[in-house]
C-alpha cells in the first residue's frame, strides 16, 4: 500500500516518469483543461485533487499496492493500470516494483481502403479459399453493428462469439446475441442487448476484416475472414471528449487475449484507432505492450496506420554544425490548442527559436530541463525538455501552445 505521509512536500521527479506526465503533472489546473492531451488520464477532477489513470510497467506483483484511494490492475505480461491521487504519483515511483509510469493518450479512428484495393478478393475467392475457419477475428474499435446480416450465420445466428462493451461495462455472449436478434425488430433487439455503435467506425472495419454477404452473385462485397467467429470490443469513450484513451486499448487487448486462450482459438486482433504522439521508435509502454501481446500463444495484431501519411504532421532533417532548419506549421481558426514534439538524441545541441506571425520571436532554452512557461504575443507556451529515462531512448522537447484567456 502507498500511503502519502510528506503531503504537501515537493518530491524530487523521478526518472521512472515519463515526461508528458511530469509536465501534467507540473501544469496548473487552466492548463490542463486548455489541453486534452495533458489532462487524458485524470478520470475524478470533480475531487479536491486530481484522480489519475496511469500505465506501468512493473515485476513481481503489486497487487498489494491496492487501498482505500488506490485502484490496480494488472493485465498481463508485466503491465498495469493505477488509478491513484495525483499526490500519490511521486511516491509510485519510489516502489521497488514500478520499472515504468506513463500517462494514458487519447485516440483516434484510422480508416482502412476498401478490401478490393489491398487485393483481398483474390486471396479469399481463390484455391485454397483462406476464409478464416477455425480462427477469431477481434476487433477493438467503436463497438459493431451485432444486427447486420454481414456478422451472422446463413441460419441469421450471430458470428460473434462475445461483444463487450465497455461504456456499459458488460459482456454479451453469442447466445445473449441471438436471443436479441430473434426479438424482432432492431429495438427490440437493443432492449436485450443495448450495445450500439454510434461512429460506424467498427462496424466498417469489422466489415473489411471479416463481412460476409448472403445470397449476392457479386462477392467482392465480402470481407477477408468471412468464416471467421468475431470477438468484439467497444473501447470505452466515456469523457475526454469522446474519445478513447490508451489505457482502454490495453484493458481490451488483454480482455482479449485471455478471451482467446479460454475459447482455445488462435486470434487476429484488429486495431484502427491510434494517435501521433511519440517518437515512433517502438519504446513506450503502449508499444512494447502491443509487441508483447503479440508474443502471447496464437495471436497476431494487425495495427492500422492512418490516413495521416501525406498531411504534413511530421518533419524530419539532418543539421549540421551552425545549420539552421525552418519549419513552418499552420494553426486553424478552430484549435484552440496545439502541441508540438522535438525527439533528438541526447548528445545533440541545438536551439529552438519560436517564430509568431506578427513577427516576435522566443528563443526556448533547451539546456534546461523540466517544465518552463514563456509568452509569446497573446499565447501561453508550455515547455517541457526531457532527461534521460528506462524507456525514452531519445529527448524529448514537447512544446504546448495556448492562447491567453481560454
Amino acid at each position: 500500500m502507498i500511503t502519502n505521509d510528506a503531503e504537501g512536500a515537493d518530491m524530487p521527479e523521478s526518472e521512472k516518469i515519463e515526461n508528458l506526465l511530469s509536465l501534467s503533472l507540473d501544469a496548473t489546473s487552466e492548463e490542463l483543461r486548455s489541453s486534452p492531451n495533458l489532462s487524458a488520464g485524470i478520470v475524478g477532477a470533480e475531487q479536491e485533487e486530481p484522480v489519475w489513470e496511469v500505465i506501468v510497467k512493473y515485476n513481481g506483483s503489486i497487487a498489494g499496492l491496492a487501498g482505500e484511494n488506490i485502484i490496480v490492475e494488472e493485465l498481463i505480461a508485466g503491465y498495469g493500470i493505477i488509478t491513484l491521487p495525483e499526490s500519490y504519483i511521486p511516491l509510485l515511483a519510489e516502489v521497488e516494483q514500478i520499472e515504468y509510469i506513463e500517462k494514458p493518450k487519447l485516440l483516434y479512428p484510422g480508416d482502412l481502403d476498401a478490401n478490393f484495393s489491398s487485393c483481398i478478393v483474390e486471396v479469399t475467392r481463390n484455391d485454397p479459399y483462406l476464409t478464416g475457419q477455425g480462427v477469431l477475428v477481434a476487433v477493438i474499435d467503436s463497438g459493431i453493428d451485432y444486427y447486420n446480416d454481414a456478422f451472422r450465420n446463413a441460419d441469421g445466428t450471430t458470428r460473434i462469439a462475445y461483444l463487450y462493451d465497455q461504456s456499459l461495462g458488460t459482456e454479451f455472449s453469442s447466445e445473449q446475441i441471438d436471443e436479441a436478434l430473434r426479438a424482432g425488430s432492431r429495438q427490440e433487439a437493443y432492449a436485450i442487448v443495448p450495445s450500439r455503435d454510434v461512429t460506424g467506425h467498427g462496424t466498417a472495419v469489422c466489415s473489411i476484416a471479416a463481412g460476409r454477404t448472403y445470397g449476392a452473385e457479386d462477392r467482392r462485397a465480402d470481407g477477408v475472414a468471412t468464416g471467421s467467429r468475431l470477438l468484439i470490443v467497444k473501447l470505452d469513450t466515456r469523457g475526454q471528449g469522446s474519445f478513447p484513451m490508451t489505457t482502454n486499448l490495453m484493458r481490451a487487448f488483454t480482455y482479449v487475449v485471455k478471451k482467446a486462450q479460454e475459447m482455445g482459438m488462435p486470434v487476429a486482433i484488429n486495431l484502427s484507432f491510434g494517435n501521433t504522439y511519440g517518437s515512433h521508435n517502438g519504446t513506450s509502454l503502449v508499444e512494447r505492450f502491443l509487441d508483447n501481446v503479440s508474443e502471447i500463444g496464437r495471436c497476431v495484431v494487425c495495427v492500422g496506420s492512418g490516413n495521416e501519411g501525406a498531411a504534413g504532421g511530421h518533419a524530419s532533417g539532418n543539421l549540421s554544425s551552425g545549420e539552421e532548419m525552418r519549419i513552418e506549421f499552420a494553426v486553424g481558426e478552430y484549435e484552440s490548442n496545439l502541441n508540438l514534439q522535438l525527439w533528438k538524441s541526447y548528445t545533440d545541441l541545438f536551439s529552438v527559436r519560436l517564430v509568431h506571425p506578427s513577427g516576435s520571436e522566443r528563443v526556448i532554452d533547451t539546456a534546461v530541463e523540466g517544465t518552463t512557461r514563456y509568452v509569446l504575443d497573446e499565447e501561453e507556451v508550455l515547455v517541457y525538455v526531457g532527461f534521460p529515462k528506462p524507456y525514452v531512448v531519445l529527448e524529448e522537447i514537447y512544446i504546448n501552445h495556448m492562447p491567453q484567456g481560454r
